[in-house]
């Protein structure tokens, strides 16, 4: 639960010697979720930054500096404005790691620079959970160069966010299938009237090993679910 920030003098030395020693910091309000905290000690005070998350609604404390309070051992410190501009600063970096997960200093990096990243590390097996080399580089590639490159791939890092990722989501869902090769896949046969037989009318696998794996694999799910359909010998043309 969000909570209404208790406006403290706090924006000149003279103001804040006046306030009592405590570890609770003072606050005042920047902006909208955003404020900027004087802790005053003994031996001088120091400022802050409290940032509000809201996906899980509490707060964050951030240690900016000692404070520019007269007559004591922090005589150099940040005065208020350059502290406000440093939780400014905070604030910024926090949102934009919120919304994009990106931190606003990656500006020359493109999502393009990180699916190259990710094709290699496919193709290494460094970015797959069992770190063995990918054996569907086509489709990733299909895949990429089909939707995702097109929406995102010349966008910079630290400019993708969330709600780009829901529209593209959206639109997603109604777009067109696509075959493996990234053309528009063809429309089911005009007789099958329902997913199943359509699965049934599939063109032979090509002669490249993996294609003909994945095929025979399709193949045994599909006879395990309707052996009346599939001959146990192997062959996959439909029933009569």
């Amino acid at each position: 639960m969000s909570r209404t920030t208790q406006e403290a003098t706090i924006q000149s030395p003279t103001a804040r010697l006046r306030l009592a020693v405590r570890a609770e910091p003072y606050y005042r309000s920047l902006q909208r979720g955003l404020a900027l905290g004087y802790r005053r000690g003994k031996n001088g005070g120091s400022w802050l930054a409290r940032t509000r998350d809201p996906v899980r609604d509490g707060y964050t404390e951030t240690k900016i500096g000692p404070a520019d309070d007269e007559g004591e051992k922090t005589v150099q410190g940040l005065s208020y404005d350059e502290a406000a501009q440093r939780a400014r600063e905070i604030f910024a970096i926090e949102e934009a790691k919120r919304t994009s997960g990106v931190q606003p200093g990656a500006k020359r990096k493109v999502v393009d620079d990180v699916l190259d990243l990710y094709v290699e590390g496919y193709t290494s097996g460094h970015a797959r959970r069992d770190k063995k080399p990918g054996r569907d580089l086509k489709n990733l590639n299909s895949i990429l160069t089909a939707h995702v490159r097109p929406a995102f791939g010349k966008i910079r890092l630290d400019q993708l966010n969330a709600d780009m990722l829901e529209r593209f989501k959206s639109a997603l869902a109604g777009a067109p299938k696509l075959s493996r090769n990234g053309k528009a896949a063809k429309p089911a046969a005009s007789g099958a009237t329902h997913p199943s037989e359509a699965e049934g009318l599939e063109s032979k696998p090509s002669n490249d090993p993996d294609d003909r794996e994945r095929h025979e694999e399709r193949m045994r799910k599909r006879r395990a679910r309707q052996p009346h359909r599939y001959p146990a010998a192997g062959g996959f043309e439909l029933c009569g």
